[in-house]
């Protein structure tokens, strides 16, 4: 997944990922399709990286990757973030009841279903 592109004016240039420690975010070299003499460089999630091995809730936010760019000359190193908003959709609740009341008879029932619904939350562990 695509997270966000940059550029560097030396065609020598390679950049890559130095923090955080982790494998889900990569640095990708790809060929300009403005000036092919200027690389660009793609910040993606990568693409061994489920949607469930990233952790939605306890990441800070913004999530700061350090990046590294040189050309080979120890003097011509440069250092920038990038920064990853990590963003938790909100569960998706469905089949609750159209009335927004129910009233009940006094009886002897001890439990009673009044309704079921479900529960959708794609990163998180739901129980009952």
């Amino acid at each position: 997944m695509l997270l966000g592109k940059f550029t560097t004016t030396d065609p020598d240039t390679a950049c890559s990922r130095t923090s955080p420690s982790t494998t889900v975010y990569e640095i990708i070299n790809v060929t300009s399709p403005v000036n092919v003499s200027q690389p660009e460089f793609e910040v993606r999630i990568s693409s061994t990286v489920t949607e469930a091995a990233i952790d939605f809730n306890d990441q800070a936010v913004p999530l700061t990757l350090t990046i590294r760019c040189t050309d080979g000359n120890p003097v011509n190193v440069i250092t920038g973030t990038f920064n990853v908003n990590i963003v938790d959709e909100d569960p998706v609740l469905t089949s609750f009841p159209m009335t927004s009341y129910q009233f009940l008879e006094d009886t002897s029932v001890s439990a009673l279903e009044l309704n079921s619904f479900s529960l959708k939350d794609s990163d998180d562990v739901i129980s009952a």
